[in-house]
């Protein structure tokens, strides 16, 4: 329907190949970027780095990354932050979370940020995670490992399509849970 006829991806991230039908044209661009993610994500994930729906704020010197399902309050919530501690959003949707070489957790910026517009492509120390969660009144919670290894593998957008996907996916969920705090939010 958008020009793009087939794309086949390596389940290793190794190659990508995308097969487009002419007039080529500004929405056809757009729809292949977004077909480029899944090639992308898969190549991350292969790296020891994964894709975690979330917005993201700068704050301290860190990024700090607010999850939930969309419509509850991410944009919201960081747009918050911006307007009354001057913090910078880094992105409204998506952010890639890893390990540097020396094996501090960051979140690299991407192009991809959901219908926000906002993103960077800096790479920022990783201060801590929230997930945020709709509630008629306001509280904070830590999370234990398990849950917060739980809660971040359901916001992961990284491809889980077989075992050794998942497993990634899991064993970086785990040595993430190790490396930074992390809360829940209840939020009006």
């Amino acid at each position: 329907r958008y020009g793009i006829l087939e794309a086949r991806i390596s389940l290793d991230g190794t190659s990508a190949h995308f097969f487009c039908a002419m007039p080529f044209d500004t929405e056809h661009a757009e729809k292949l970027f977004h077909a480029f993610r899944f090639a992308f994500l898969i190549h991350a994930q292969q790296k020891g780095f994964f894709a975690l729906h979330s917005a993201s704020i700068f704050y301290r010197e860190k990024a700090w990354l607010f999850c939930a399902p969309s419509g509850v309050g991410k944009s919201t919530h960081t747009e918050l932050w911006r307007r009354l501690y001057y913090s910078r959003i880094l992105n409204g949707d998506l952010n890639l979370v890893g390990f540097s070489n020396n094996q501090e957790p960051v979140v690299c910026g991407i192009p991809w940020c959901g219908t926000s517009g906002l993103y960077t492509t800096e790479n920022i120390p990783l201060g801590g995670i929230v997930f945020l969660k709709q509630s008629g009144s306001d509280q904070v919670l830590t999370r234990t490992t398990e849950d917060a290894i739980l809660h971040t593998i359901w916001r992961t957008i990284s491809p889980s399509w077989t075992e050794e996907m998942l497993r990634l996916t899991i064993a970086s969920a785990e040595k993430l849970s190790k490396a930074v705090p992390f809360f829940h939010l209840q939020c009006t």
